[in-house]
């Protein structure tokens, strides 16, 4: 037999079904290859010694060989079409290619070189290129149990910095092509594969991905290690591998998981293994198998509170892991910068309550950030967990006074006072980060979608104009090492990882929780948002989205969200977002707020007294989420109306009456006529009402409370229940 044809018949040994026979000199398929979606008929000619090639056809039904039919369409060499263990393109051999599989779909040549590269690779030796001098694509069929809910994830390196460069790639969905990711600017020119592309899918109806280059001769993009990851593909416990049997980051001895609401457990396993989830105390017992991403899920009927710690066991294969001392109760997530991040042992009164802290039904699920945004310059363990997967590590404990000085000082207070008032055990899970801007706290996608925010990702982030100049400066400074090629820098197609880029804390702080239930969400920050008046703008653009955001992801429509209007400091451009904060709670449904005018301090933007802070969030969770009677929060302005020289105000949760928390005249408020130059008021109490009157303005029509960055003297109007008044102004362009 000439060696070309042995190499053919070999080839067709590895693939078929139940073998080849001959009739003559022609092999016939006896049966098509059941592994692929559309049916793949191989014919040849007698072979010479140098004709390596094959015919390559779509065939649908007819098993027979029918010689040289004229529907052959593709010519494919036979060594090109080896199959992959993964997507790093390494078990193929290298070279021109018009058709190759993958464990994700085939990959087809459409137009221009598209060549599997053996001189570049970010792991591994190999790459595939898609190569310029003219347009060039290729597209992949996925898979028919491919999810596409996720996001596709891959290495790319640009190979020039000439002109003309394009490189787009699309999705067809349901009969049409989508252009889904624009890289003409995004990907970067060099041979370190420094780009990591991260485009959200977010469409089970996807069935192909098409990547198409335009670029000077002698040029292209490289591409590797390409994966789509399902939406269900939560990253896993610190350290453990995507096949090793075991519960998913959020789960460990101690944790609180939510009760009266369905109960989704994940984790990971050897894909297409089955695992059992047993939870006998509760008799249940559900089965699941393990994805191909090395992935299982399961969801549980809702579990009444249960006051004694259970004990939930994984088993696959001979092999079992337990979690231990699970309660059921109610979890809350805490999440913001410095002022939700600041420990209770630093507090002022912390001492007291670290000390009273021993609570078996409370249980504290700590993630101090590996890479905080400090003013230090980065070290290598700290560029290490600038991924988000490995951003942050925690575990459940019981309260106690080691685990209660640690954790969130407002995150403390509010649960001590659930605890106080609701026979139920509570769980706080604290992911707050300092410094970090309510941009980093938002999906990629949910940004994405609305028409200003999208702008965040034009480009690298840290020369993004629209982003906050103190952020994006005190991350060059914490990455200086990396961006100066010292040493490994994690990054993507809009730049380097940190914890102030748009996205990332969402990816490391909330969606690695965000398949729990839970029963709410607590946020404090603001004050890398509050410097100017463009960021507070959008500020005050990102809030809904973030509600939006969290209540998509924890699949819970109506999930409540606290936050703290920020106290009073001197820095101007604070009563502008105080206003902002106050004024969303119009806009969104089911959010509360804690007015902190009160506390604060003129030149400490970190106040110590976080009590009264975690009191007020936790007064509007026992008022709103859990029925107690009372004010759920301070008296918030209404309406107003012209009384002769007085200008009348109504006020919301005012309670039985208005009052002053020192027995004086309330202040500070400011009346102004049509000049718009405000005055000080004197303020006459009625009810729920105030009655402003000031000589200097005998006829007034905007009034406002508390207006300045520190006010003074203190802010001293309160309701019923003594929860201090919003400031307030009544302009309607008040910026």
């Amino acid at each position: 037999m000439q060696p070309s044809r042995f190499l053919f018949l070999f080839w067709m040994g590895l693939l078929a079904s139940d073998g080849w026979h001959h009739s003559g000199n022609e092999p016939v398929a006896s049966e098509l290859l059941s592994a692929y979606p559309k049916m793949l008929v191989i014919a040849m000619d007698d072979l010479h010694p140098n004709e390596d090639g094959v015919l390559l056809k779509t065939h649908q039904t007819s098993t027979s060989w029918t010689g040289k039919q004229p529907a052959f369409e593709k010519i494919l060499n036979p060594r090109a079409f080896g199959e992959q263990s993964g997507t790093s393109f390494e078990h193929v051999n290298p070279g021109v290619f018009t058709a190759m599989k993958t464990n994700v779909g085939v990959w087809d040549q459409v137009q221009g070189e598209v060549v599997v590269d053996d001189q570049h690779a970010r792991s591994g030796k190999q790459c595939l290129q898609v190569a310029g001098g003219e347009a060039a694509s290729v597209v992949l069929t996925l898979k028919d149990d491919i999810s596409t809910d996720g996001q596709l994830i891959f290495w790319a390196e640009r190979w020039t910095g000439r002109a003309p460069f394009r490189f787009r790639i699309e999705k067809h969905t349901q009969g049409k092509w989508i252009e889904i990711y624009n890289g003409d600017k995004r990907v970067s020119v060099g041979r370190s594969f420094l780009c990591r592309v991260k485009i959200p899918l977010g469409d089970a109806h996807i069935t192909q991905l098409r990547f198409s280059v335009t670029s000077p001769v002698n040029s292209g993009v490289l591409i590797d290690d390409l994966e789509i990851v399902s939406a269900e593909s939560t990253p896993v416990q610190q350290g453990q591998e995507i096949n090793e049997l075991g519960f998913a980051r959020p789960f460990g001895d101690h944790m609180v998981l939510q009760a009266e609401q369905p109960v989704r457990i994940w984790g990971t396993g050897k894909p297409g293994a089955e695992v059992v989830i047993n939870f006998p105390q509760a008799k249940l017992k559900e089965t699941a198998r393990v994805n191909q991403n090395g992935v299982w899920k399961v969801e549980l009927k809702p579990q009444p509170v249960n006051r004694i710690g259970q004990t939930i066991a994984l088993s696959s294969g001979g092999q079992t892991v337990e979690i231990k001392d699970v309660l059921f109760g109610d979890v809350w997530i805490c999440a913001g910068q410095s002022n939700m991040e600041w420990e209770l042992r630093k507090s002022t009164g912390g001492q007291k309550a670290i000390a009273n802290a021993a609570d078996n039904l409370l249980r504290l699920h700590n993630c101090p950030a590996g890479a905080r945004g400090g003013g230090v310059i980065y070290g290598d363990k700290q560029m290490e967990h600038l991924w988000p997967t490995q951003f942050s590590e925690g575990t459940w404990r019981v309260a106690a006074n080691a685990s209660a000085a640690d954790f969130s000082a407002v995150g403390y207070y509010f649960a001590a006072n659930l605890r106080a008032e609701l026979n139920r055990p509570i769980g706080m899970i604290n992911v707050s980060v300092g410094g970090t801007p309510i941009e980093s706290w938002i999906s990629r996608s949910r940004l994405s979608s609305h028409p200003t925010l999208a702008k965040m990702f034009d480009g690298n982030w840290l020369e993004n104009p629209i982003l906050d100049a103190w952020c994006k400066g005190r991350a060059s400074l914490n990455l200086k090492r990396g961006l100066a090629g010292e040493c490994d820098l994690p990054r993507d197609e809009f730049g380097p990882n940190h914890s102030f880029k748009p996205g990332f804390m969402y990816e490391a702080g909330i969606q690695p929780f965000s398949s729990l239930s839970i029963r709410g969400g607590l946020w404090y920050q603001g004050e890398s948002n509050a410097e100017n008046p463009s960021r507070t703008k959008i500020y005050d653009l990102c809030f809904p989205l973030l509600v939006d955001d969290w209540r998509a992801s924890f699949q819970n429509e109506d999930l409540p969200i606290i936050f703290v209007q920020l106290p009073a400091m001197g820095r101007a451009n604070w009563p502008v977002f105080r206003e902002y904060q106050r004024r969303s709670l119009a806009n969104t449904r089911r959010v509360g707020m804690a007015v902190t005018i009160d506390t604060g301090h003129p030149t400490n933007v970190h106040p110590r007294d976080k009590k009264p802070v975690g009191n007020r969030l936790a007064q509007w969770a026992l008022v709103e989420v859990y029925g107690r009677s009372g004010m759920p929060m301070g008296p918030l302005f209404k309406s107003k109306s012209v009384k002769g020289a007085s200008l009348e105000i109504t006020f919301d949760f005012a309670g039985r009456k208005l009052s002053t928390n020192d027995g004086q005249p309330a202040h500070p408020f400011e009346i102004a006529g049509s000049d718009g130059v405000y005055h000080p008021a004197n303020a006459t109490l009625v009810g729920n009402k105030v009655r402003l009157t000031s000589r200097d303005v005998p006829r007034p029509v905007h009034a406002r409370y508390a207006w300045s960055a520190f006010p003074e003297p203190k802010p001293n109007l309160v309701n019923s229940d003594g929860l201090p008044a919003s400031p307030f102004v009544t302009e309607e362009n008040f910026h």
